[in-house]
Order: C-alpha cells, then sequence, then structure tokens
C-alpha cells in the first residue's frame, strides 16, 4: 500500500496528493443513488433510483402488482452525450426530475406510451443530492 507523504504542517506534497487524487472517483460516476416515484398505472406502483454510472445515466425502475405482487426491476441506461436536458422543477414537498434525451429511443421501456421524456417525483430531502446530480450531468454533457 502506498503511503502519501506530507511536508510539515500536514500537507501533502506533490506525489502525495496526485496519488490521492488518482484513487478518487471520476467526475462522471455518482455513488448516491437518489430514490423517486413514479404515478401509478393501474394496479401497479412504481419506484426507483437515478445515479450516474461510468458516463451514463441510470434509471432503476422497480413496478409491481399492488406494490407487493410480480415484482419486475428494469434499468434504463442513458449516455449523457444524449441528453437534450436534465431539469429540476422544486415543489412544496417534492421535486420532479425532468430528463429529455435527443431521442424518444433512449427511453424505450420507461412506463407510459411511449415516453418523449422522464418525469421523476423526489421527496425535497434529497434536493441537495439532486442539485448534485443535475450539476453532474451538465458537467459532463457536450453542449
Amino acid at each position: 500500500m502506498e503511503r502519501h507523504r506530507t511536508k510539515p504542517g500536514g500537507r501533502l506534497d506533490v506525489d502525495g496528493a496526485r496519488a490521492l487524487t488518482d484513487t478518487l472517483p471520476n467526475r462522471t460516476t455518482s455513488l448516491e443513488r437518489i430514490p423517486f416515484t413514479l404515478p401509478d398505472q393501474g394496479f401497479r406502483e412504481f419506484k426507483g433510483f437515478v445515479y450516474v454510472d461510468a458516463g451514463e445515466l441510470v434509471i432503476e425502475i422497480e413496478h409491481a402488482l399492488f406494490g407487493m405482487f410480480d415484482r419486475k426491476l428494469q434499468a434504463i441506461r442513458i449516455e449523457l452525450t444524449v441528453l437534450d436536458r436534465v431539469d429540476i422543477e422544486q415543489g412544496v414537498f417534492k421535486d420532479h426530475l425532468l430528463i429529455v434525451p435527443e431521442s424518444s429511443t433512449s427511453l424505450d421501456g420507461f412506463p407510459g406510451a411511449r415516453a418523449a421524456y422522464a418525469d421523476l417525483s423526489i421527496g425535497r430531502r434529497h434536493r441537495k443530492r439532486l442539485r448534485s446530480l443535475v450539476r453532474l450531468v451538465g458537467l459532463a454533457a457536450p453542449h
């Protein structure tokens, strides 16, 4: 295991700082998964997580009949380079994350008839993490 040398005063030297930054995750990775819900469709309930992983926005969706039977899990992965817009609409109790890809085929498998965008409902207590996710997506997008 490599040790990091420090200079007087507790500061890392150049080699130590370089080694430390090499161990940090890259800017296109978000380790925090943010929970969301979607409107129910019939007797099916939808919930899941959204996060950034390896240059892609990942939307994990779990849907179940009456919230507990016939559970199914699916993941939709959208490259950050094909995102047209990612915005937050703030509400009093919940925020909405709007995800608009350049092509609606990026959302194949998303609940709803031929969705052109995804509208994820996220609790207010996750607002700070949601802003970080949107900022990360904005840094990685080529626009």
